[in-house]
Order: structure tokens, then sequence, then C-alpha cells
């Protein structure tokens, strides 16, 4: 992915996680791609890794 943006981080945020809310993005294989992308960009820190 070479152009990240804000619009990125922003849409990242709620898709990543559309299953918990009972959103089955599985027939969606761009969006797929395009949550892999955003969570392999260097300096990605996942929300689970982060200690409170």
């Amino acid at each position: 992915m070479s152009d990240y943006s804000i619009a990125d981080v922003a849409l990242y945020s709620y898709t990543h996680v559309a299953h918990q809310g009972g959103f089955d993005l599985a027939a969606y294989a761009n969006v797929n791609r395009w949550l892999d992308a955003v969570a392999n960009q260097p300096g990605h820190i996942d929300i689970e890794a982060r200690s409170w």
C-alpha cells in the first residue's frame, strides 16, 4: 500500500472489527485485502497488543 491516508486510519478502526457487530465481510475480498494492507503498514500496532 503506497498511499496510506487518514481515511485509511478512520475507516480501518471500525471495519477491522465489523465481525464483532455481526457483519460478515468474508464475501468482500477487496475489503479484506485492504484490511491486511493497512495492518501490515510499518508501525501498525494492533489494539490487542496494547497493555492498558
